[in-house]
């Protein structure tokens, strides 16, 4: 494979755009299958059809269930390949915002304090005694 920048970045949208034509596919297959499957059910109602009511009954529970599983499953994949992405992009985007949040408090992170130290002259004013003075008082 090669390290090329846009080469990588086709693969991605290639393999995105054929999530989504698979996505989109499958749906056409699965209302297309659903509208066929369905019909056929309402051909076997009782009045057209000679066969017992209980059998009948189960057909449609199954019918119910097999529509409800795939039709799940095809809701998965159209979520995987529309809203999952935007998701994605939406967390991608929140992380570089804190990324750059944090790096903003590092670089602007105020600096320590100093080992100077603060005294209270006799008018009453603040003064700063730095280290090399303090070291000179102690002695």
């Amino acid at each position: 494979m090669s390290d090329d920048p846009e080469v990588k970045l086709r693969q991605i949208v290639e393999k995105r755009v054929k999530k989504r034509q698979d996505a989109l596919s499958d749906f056409v297959a699965y209302v297309v299958v659903a509208v066929i499957v369905w019909a056929i059910w309402l051909g076997l109602q009782p009045p057209l059809s000679g066969l017992p009511a209980s059998f009948l009954s189960l057909l449609h529970l199954g019918l119910a269930i097999l529509t409800v599983l795939v039709g799940g499953a095809v809701l998965w994949q159209l979520h995987d390949a529309y809203i999952q992405p935007l998701l994605d992009a939406s967390r991608e985007r929140e992380v570089e915002r804190e990324i750059e949040r944090i790096k903003a408090d590092m670089l602007l992170e105020k600096p320590k304090r100093s080992l100077n130290r603060l005294e209270l002259a006799e008018d009453g004013e603040l003064l700063e005694i730095v280290d090399d003075e303090l070291s000179q008082r102690v002695r």
